[in-house]
């Protein structure tokens, strides 16, 4: 139990008390409360790096207990993150999984396509970098347990493995062997002649 609480509890540098705010919600705002705590992750879809900082536009998805962004098609709009100092853009490439913590900055304006959208800023003291899942075994779910007779819970982890990828030539299956009907006979069975039955 104590290793699975550690495995879920999320990094030192993102741990606190935030307010349940999404970037949608802080879009949507006249006003932004600025200076407010936030909490939010999600994928970067682009980075730019500034003489004295390094800006972020990602796209915000849900977090789970860990404070890790999930693998879910739902997002929580869009959002602006700059941090002071530099980071390496190959490190930072889009698609990668962030988790931004800072605070409320303003808003700025930009065109996504035609659309103009309102985005929220963050000044962040910290973006961190998820690891990127291995391909071959991604853990996709835990259940807990109560294990008879001792009634304590214990984690079952199911685990998804991607097939391999096949290698050389592709060749067709063997075609199956006919089928043969091998007829059933039976020995003649003789019956005795009926006789008279006697008491």
């Amino acid at each position: 139990m104590t290793l699975l609480l550690t495995a879920c509890a999320p990094p030192q540098a993102l741990r606190g008390d935030f307010p349940k705010l999404t970037p949608t919600e802080v879009s949507a705002l006249k006003a932004p409360p600025e200076g407010q705590k936030i909490r939010w992750g999600g994928v970067v879809l682009s980075m730019d790096n500034k003489a004295e900082q390094s800006c972020f536009e990602i796209l915000a998805r849900p977090l789970d207990s860990s404070s890790r962004p999930k693998q879910s098609d739902r997002n929580d709009g869009r959002f602006l993150a700059c941090i002071p100092g530099f980071r390496d853009p190959k490190a930072y490439e889009g698609g990668r999984e962030v988790t931004v913590v800072g605070t409320l900055n303003g808003s700025e304006s930009r065109q996504i396509g035609e659309f103009p959208y309102q985005y929220p800023k963050v000044a962040a003291t910290e973006v961190y970098l998820w690891p990127k899942p291995s391909p071959e075994q991604t853990v996709v779910g835990a259940d807990f347990l109560i294990g008879y007779p001792y009634y304590y819970a214990y984690p079952v982890y199911y685990v998804r493995r991607e097939p391999a990828a096949p290698t050389g030539a592709l060749s067709s299956p063997a075609p199956a062997a006919p089928r043969r009907e091998v007829p059933m006979s039976a020995p003649p069975i003789s019956l005795p002649s009926p006789g008279r039955l006697r008491f």
